[in-house]
């Protein structure tokens, strides 16, 4: 044991190494693209094929919300939906391609960034929804995403790149949450928010395996034929500019929180390398849960974090230069554009539903609970799951982390309300293995897991949770064919998680699959308390 944990010290200040010194590479300045003679959207119109192969249903990428990163899947509102779609009808309209199958959701996260992905799935965060105006700033955002799906920007060469760089950089991620994982039951316990870091951390990986990061040029040409479509569909420019002006406040807020963490990151590898040494020799001659446990968590989300700027490929341009290039686009080509009144009163109607007021509620109330107002969040978080939303995923995963913190013994039945609506993501079945775990039915955490799988075929980013759990529950027998299908649907970093998961944390240098270590079915990798399925 002791071997094995002073491994998981050194690969996870190696993992950190090798991040920081990847995120201090700079990227080449991309020179400011050229005026067009003409608007963008009359070259596509030439080179458009009618018929021609075009986004998607959107499902897959939807379900990969349910199970990718934190695994909130996405809000299920029909009147929103509605709305926003024919949004994205009336863009599709004027294009040279009006069958291309696009399809918006609307996600529960916080944060400000859309995507586009492959299969025609576009994804609007509460966050950003909750801070537009009105219909036209909504059609400004969309008319970019949809796009990049007209222009088949999935297919370039710079995007298969950046995917594949971030499926390697996503497993290595995986390898620093799973250290994580295995010791975060351990005193002392990872607080809250550092959790609430590394989860958010390895969401960016999977985020971007999603829908990585464009290029500049990508970006620059789906802003301008995003702004003809836009104008072509009959919405007021106005918004355009006042939609990436939140767009760039945003950013920036953004910035400022990067140049935070590289301070705090800076702070413990350099100026207090002294204190993070003995930690490590500490964890390193004395290795125990506790010491290493404490050490992961506090590397990891630096370290994951890292690895996702340092997949990304290229700098973007900052907002504020193309603002000012679309601002420059819109005065040559459509100066004279007629200028309707903003679609503000439907917008405000759709903003009046439940659905927002209650995922307001949740995540004041999340806040709230980091902060240890554990009064004041219960409220918000009992808000929350009220009316329509009262069997939502981010609103009971609200409730039930408030609850958990309170102690209240009613919280798992907020994950077995989650579990019985219509698609529960793989993050309810994490929260019910761990609520199991903890009341000593381990048979029933394995259920859980078995559920998950059978639900959603058994993706690789669970796989090393489900190998841990099956090690406690003496279900050794389900451990190789997991190991099997990691090596055949996972890269090499995923597949080496997988393989330390089934030994115990030791590092597999054969590239065939391992047969499991015997282990005591109450003592194998959670047998140390802990694991992403939660602690003894």
């Amino acid at each position: 044991m002791r071997r094995n944990l002073s491994r998981l010290v050194i690969s996870g200040l190696a993992l950190v190494g090798f991040a920081l010194s990847q995120t201090a590479i700079a990227a080449d300045k991309k020179e400011k693209p050229k005026l067009p003679e003409r608007p963008v959207l009359e070259d596509f119109r030439k080179e458009a094929k009618p018929g021609q192969p075009c986004g998607g249903t959107g499902a897959d990428s939807a379900r990969r919300q349910s199970i990718e990163g934190v695994a909130y899947g996405v809000v299920i509102d029909p009147a929103l939906d509605i709305f926003l779609n024919e949004i994205k009808d009336r863009l599709l309209k004027v294009s040279p391609l009006p069958g291309c199958a696009i399809k918006v959701h609307v996600i529960p996260q916080e944060h400000f960034a859309a995507a586009a992905a492959a299969d025609g799935g576009i994804f609007l965060p509460m966050g950003l929804l909750r801070d537009l105006k009105n219909e036209d700033e909504i059609a400004a955002v969309l008319a970019h995403e949809v796009a990049h799906v007209l222009k088949n920007h999935h297919k370039s060469d710079s995007f298969l790149k950046s995917q594949q760089s971030m499926l390697k950089f996503g497993g290595m991620a995986m390898g620093a949450f799973s250290a994580v994982q295995q010791f975060s039951g351990t005193a002392p316990p990872i607080d809250g928010q550092t959790s609430l870091n590394i989860a958010e951390a390895v969401y960016a990986v999977s985020e971007n395996v999603i829908a990585p990061n464009w290029t500049s040029g990508q970006e620059d040409e789906a802003d301008l034929l995003g702004a003809d479509l836009f104008i072509a569909a009959g919405y007021n420019k106005a918004a355009i500019g006042s939609m990436m002006a939140k767009l760039e406040d945003w950013e920036k807020k953004i910035a400022k929180r990067e140049v935070a963490q590289e301070k705090f990151v800076q702070a413990s590898m350099q100026a207090n390398s002294m204190a993070m040494v003995g930690a490590a020799s500490s964890a390193m001659t004395a290795p125990s849960a506790a010491s290493v446990g404490g050490l992961m968590a506090r590397l990891a989300p630096s370290a994951i974090s890292s690895i996702a700027k340092s997949g990304k490929g290229e700098d973007h341009r900052p907002v504020s230069e193309r603002k000012a290039d679309v601002i420059q686009y819109l005065g040559a080509f459509y100066r004279t554009s007629p200028r309707p009144a903003l679609g503000a009163a439907q917008w405000d109607k759709q903003r009046g539903l439940p659905v927002f007021s209650r995922y307001t509620s949740a995540s004041k109330a999340r806040q709230l609970m980091e902060s240890g107002q554990l009064d004041q969040a219960a409220k918000l978080a009992m808000e929350g799951i009220s009316g329509p939303t009262a069997n939502h995923t981010y609103t009971r995963l609200a409730m039930y982390e408030v609850a958990k913190r309170q102690g209240r013994p009613d919280a798992a039945t907020h994950i077995d309300a989650i579990l019985r609506g219509p698609q529960p993501p793989i993050a309810g079945y994490r929260y019910a293995a761990a609520d199991a775990i903890k009341t000593g039915s381990l048979p029933v955490a394995a259920s859980f897991v078995d559920e998950a799988n059978r639900r959603y075929d058994t993706p690789v980013s669970f796989i090393p949770e489900a190998i841990r759990l099956y090690q406690q529950t003496g279900n050794i027998e389900k451990i190789q064919p997991l190991l099997a299908r990691c090596q055949m649907k996972g890269d090499k970093a995923t597949y080496a998680v997988c393989q330390s998961a089934a030994t115990g944390g030791a590092p597999v240098q054969t590239g065939q699959p391992q047969q499991p270590a015997a282990t005591n079915p109450m003592q194998g990798i959670l047998g140390i308390p802990g694991g992403f399925l939660g602690r003894r």
